[in-house]
């Protein structure tokens, strides 16, 4: 018997025994009634919920104005979650309880049922009545008053506070080709194939399963298990698929192959399928419990949950960097995320700067909400935010997944309506709310030889905002040359492209809303052709600034592109290098010769302070000879303002 069910029968037993006016030795009607009231609390309910409510309504219907099945039938919708249905049948037991002697034995959970259909003043004014009557010394009622009065008021302050995270459709179970009867949780959809929805479903005691279904206008084909090694394994749970499809992590509790209990797991996909699962690695497992793993879209840094020692709570947030193909030491997310309850299925968005994950220590609605954070300017997490009503209810939410587009959201609820016990549920988002994240798309690109046209294995890509140069996304390419990366529209970003034995190359992509409206609907592919490293091979870069009518380097975006510099003679330590500097037809032509001699000079200084030989670096200037666009127009002019590179030893 649940622990919900022993808590209903003591209730309703406590309550209709304490308010009995009739002599219990008189078989009159009110007593006959009371005793057929009280078989259905002690043998009906504790077997089925379902018949109980009807036998209650026969009850009721035998004698609208006995007001003990009233209560009774509220309290069982109410402890089931059918708030809409309890708050109707508290109100008309209320009606009918002239004297009132019964009302205050129902009074919190009246005040529940009211949160749980989203009344919250409502809530907090009844709760408050509640606590106002005596209670003698009954601490636990007491208790669990306050704490729900507690949670009530933060929803009604977080409305006045967040007047615009407003929801215009309430969220929708998704239905029985993807909730069963059994728990389902930990949706994932990758960017790549964004048809493919990815679920964990538990199918047994200790068994849970990947699931997939494929959708379309939010219709969903029947699930069906993932042909994966994944699925051998009967003790694992949370899932997450990386943006590009290719890597499929989960918490698995696999024997001979863990460092504790859970761990988390990688399988890859390749031509002939998933992988065999690998373990991350001691950096990211222990011998506590680790599971909920998140990927950042480059595939490059790694959020989970952690019971192990040294955290905040029970179950913190952690993260991982991947360098050289291992993962390193895991730190934690920190105070300002973690709490001294738990915090876990961390979720990052592919804009790279949203965060959502789930907690039952911060302040919110019920058991446990899901929150935001976001990446400031600086590069650090702000104070998480609620998602608010009514992705979070009274009940449990979690795992949490929003869309690349950001205008939808799939989460997991015990609310009702429910196939089961936890289902996923789909909710819309809107920008104008503090909590959706930045849209994103995706881009692929590849990186080949200029001359055979053959993609370049293992390049280098750095991407940077045009704005926040400090924080870059690196990808590598795979076998073929293609690299898949994510990236928020409204703004533009810088390309550094490297690979050994080829000349570096600086690009730019614009993804600006008035120049893309319809970014979403479309596959971006982008192809980047390198120089092979031979004499006399020239790379031109046009992003080195300088003050106008001098010689001094300025400007961040300057540095980024030198450092690209830098990094190819670092790698190519026999490299010598020559250094020509030109300018426009503005001004005069021997002002504008020794210009663009001084600042090809200045270039050259820069390399010798970050550690560069002197004698691998040359630089002559040409003035406004040699130019590569029309002098007569600005776009032109800019062009012509460039230094180039020249290979002049190998």
């Amino acid at each position: 018997m649940t622990r919900i069910i022993m808590q209903t029968i003591f209730i309703l037993i406590w309550a209709i025994t304490s308010s009995a006016t009739v002599v219990r030795d008189k078989l009159d009607k009110q007593t006959k009634q009371q005793q057929a009231l009280m078989n259905i609390i002690k043998i009906v309910v504790p077997r089925s919920t379902v018949i109980a409510i009807d036998k209650l309504k026969m009850l009721i219907r035998s004698d609208t104005n006995f007001v003990d099945p009233y209560y009774t039938l509220a309290m069982l919708y109410s402890n089931n979650r059918y708030y809409e249905e309890a708050k109707a049948c508290f109100e008309k037991a209320f009606a009918k309880d002239i004297q009132g002697n019964r009302k205050g034995y129902y009074l919190m959970n009246y005040a529940r049922s009211l949160a749980g259909s989203g009344d919250f003043n409502g809530a907090l004014q009844a709760i408050d009545s509640f606590l106002a009557l005596p209670h003698g010394n009954n601490s636990d009622i007491i208790n669990t008053a306050n704490q729900n009065r507690k949670s009530y008021l933060f929803a009604v302050e977080y409305a006045k506070k967040y007047p615009n995270t407003v929801f215009q459709t309430k969220p929708r179970n998704l239905g029985t080709h993807i909730n069963t009867a059994v728990s389902e949780y930990y949706p994932s959809i990758p960017m790549i194939d964004s048809q493919t929805f990815y679920f964990t479903r538990r199918t047994g005691i200790d068994q849970e399963d990947v699931f997939t279904s494929k959708f379309k206008d939010s219709i969903f084909s029947l699930a069906v298990q993932l042909a994966s090694p994944i699925n051998l394994y009967p003790k694992k749970g949370a899932i997450n698929i990386s943006q590009d499809g290719k890597h499929l992590l989960f918490a698995a509790n696999i024997p001979g192959q863990g460092y504790g209990g859970f761990d988390i797991y990688e399988c890859l996909l390749t031509d002939s399928g998933w992988s065999t699962p690998q373990n991350l690695g001691p950096y990211v497992n222990t011998a506590s419990w680790e599971s909920s793993p998140s990927i950042s879209p480059d595939n490059n840094t790694l959020y989970f949950s952690s019971q192990r020692p040294g955290g905040f709570g029970g179950e913190d947030i952690y993260v991982s960097q991947l360098k050289d193909g291992v993962w390193g030491p895991a730190k934690n997310m920190g105070g300002k995320i973690n709490t001294g309850g738990n915090e876990w299925a961390p979720f990052l968005h592919p804009d790279n700067n949203t965060l959502y994950f789930t907690s039952d220590g911060l302040p919110g609605y019920g058991s446990a909400d899901i929150f935001v954070t976001k990446r400031d300017s600086t590069g650090n997490w702000t104070t998480p935010i609620n998602l608010g009503y009514p992705i979070n209810t009274i009940d449990h939410e979690g795992s949490f997944f929003a869309t690349s587009q950001g205008d939808q959201a799939y989460f997991t609820t015990d609310r009702i309506p429910s196939q089961g016990l936890l289902d996923l549920f789909q909710v819309q988002l809107f920008q104008t709310m503090i909590t959706s994240p930045e849209q994103a798309i995706y881009i692929k690109g590849r990186v080949i030889d200029s001359i055979s046209r053959k993609g370049l294995p293992a390049a280098n890509i750095d991407v940077f905002n045009n704005h926040k140069l400090t924080d870059a996304l690196s990808i590598e390419s795979d076998s073929a040359g293609y690299f898949f990366l994510t990236l928020p529209i409204n703004e533009s970003y810088i390309l550094n492209i490297a690979s050994k034995n080829y000349l570096f190359k600086t690009d730019s992509i614009n993804l600006t809303e008035n120049q893309n409206r319809a970014l979403t609907n479309k596959k971006y592919i982008y192809e980047f052709a390198m120089l092979p490293l031979v004499l006399n091979a020239k790379v031109i870069i046009h992003n080195v600034l300088f003050e106008t009518n001098a010689y001094k380097i300025i400007d961040s975006l300057s540095i980024n592109e030198l450092n690209n510099l830098y990094r190819l003679l670092t790698n190519n330590p026999s490299l010598k290098v020559e250094i020509d500097g030109f300018t426009d037809n503005v001004g005069t032509p021997e002002f504008n010769l020794e210009l663009s001699k001084k600042r090809a000079e200045s270039v050259v200084q820069y390399l010798i302070k970050e550690g560069i030989a002197p004698d691998r670096l040359f630089f002559r200037g040409f003035g406004e000879g040699n130019p590569i666009g029309d002098n007569n127009t600005e776009d032109g002019r800019n062009l012509n303002r460039r230094t180039e590179i020249k290979i002049i030893a190998l």
